[in-house]
């Protein structure tokens, strides 16, 4: 994501504060970047479509759709567990009392 946020800095933040939300509910790194890895390319392709400002071009479009297959075959073991239910989640660390 954070290579994307030159390229397209207004749909990378969105993306941002969008993995943060869903890390912050759901606790799973996995269903956050998954998540992210196919909202990128949508939020990036609107850009370009409705020309939205200083939009991205086709071939910006077309290498955030790559990197999204691309994340998204990477992380098959985990779409498995997120689906057998055995995909661990982030716990809060405790405080030390100094």
């Amino acid at each position: 994501m954070g290579s994307f946020s030159g390229l397209s800095p207004r749909a990378t933040l969105l993306v941002a504060i969008l993995f943060f939300t869903l890390l912050k509910i759901t606790r799973k790194t996995s269903i956050a970047s998954l998540s992210c890895a196919l909202i990128l390319p949508l939020a990036i392709s609107a850009e370009a479509c409705l020309a939205i400002g200083d939009h991205p071009n086709r071939w910006v479009v077309m290498l955030v759709w790559a990197a999204a297959g691309i994340v998204t075959l990477r992380h098959r073991e985990n779409i498995s567990r997120l689906l057998a239910g055995r995909e661990s989640t982030i716990t809060p660390t405790e405080k030390v009392q100094p």
